[in-house]
């Protein structure tokens, strides 16, 4: 992102395969992910990262 001049934090990041969309969610301020694996014809994408969002704001590290 630097290289590219591309400002801003990555939020997440979508994999996807054939059957399966892969998210990996940074959850901001803290050194951790949330990884979620959904299936294509069952998943609503759009809902799935809206949800990852408000876990990780209920995450976390004691």
């Amino acid at each position: 992102m630097k290289s590219l001049g591309i400002d801003g934090e990555i939020e997440d990041i979508l994999i996807t395969l054939q059957n399966q969309y892969h998210i990996i969610y940074m959850v901001p301020g803290q050194t951790l992910f949330l990884y979620l694996v959904l299936a294509k014809d069952k998943a609503n994408l759009a809902m799935a990262r809206y949800k990852l969002k408000a876990l990780g704001k209920d995450i976390t590290i004691a």
